[in-house]
């Protein structure tokens, strides 16, 4: 194996990039151990196209399916995340949770909840953020079989209405 240093003055980033035959366990390793090096911080590896990145989760804002895909989307990129969703709840326990709902005209709550002005009733929006807190804490390996009840909610104030084609 080859090793080859490139200073560039004025880089606003540092970027390793490994150039291999084909993926072997010495690579991973490599990976892993350099991924590891990005001051402490944890990162996912995460696609754009046929280029890989090691994106720490900092940077990462929000998590979203289509399909069977899961993409990972930071504040000016979406990448493609080749892991599941299980894993993800592996990788990051506790750190955090984002729930997305993509409201569609065919949920059930809209056919009496107006009939001529749907709007999503919020003690669904209070309880889709509930259950987006509970996933994060009982991801913890602390709280691995624990339930998790909602007790209470003070000062909740909802800033518009919930339509179909919103996403939350």
């Amino acid at each position: 194996m080859r090793v080859r240093i490139e200073i560039e003055e004025g880089l606003a980033e540092e970027e390793v990039v490994i150039r291999c035959g084909q993926l072997t366990d010495s690579i991973v390793s490599l990976q892993n151990y350099i991924s590891k090096q990005n001051n402490g911080k944890k990162c996912l590896s995460l696609e754009s196209g046929d280029t890989e990145y090691y994106m720490p989760i900092d940077d990462i804002v929000f998590f979203e399916t289509e399909g069977r895909e899961l993409r990972a989307h930071t504040v000016d990129r979406i990448f493609t995340c080749g892991y599941k969703l299980y894993e993800l709840e592996e990788l990051l326990p506790g750190v955090r949770a984002v729930g997305c709902k993509a409201v569609s005209y065919d949920e059930y709550f809209f056919r009496g909840h107006f009939p001529k002005e749907p709007v999503m009733p919020g003690v669904l929006v209070i309880e889709a953020l509930a259950q987006t807190g509970a996933a994060a804490i009982l991801s913890l390996e602390e709280n691995k079989g624990k339930t998790a009840y909602f007790a209470a909610i003070n000062s909740a104030k909802f800033k518009k209405k919930v339509a179909p084609g919103d996403v939350l």
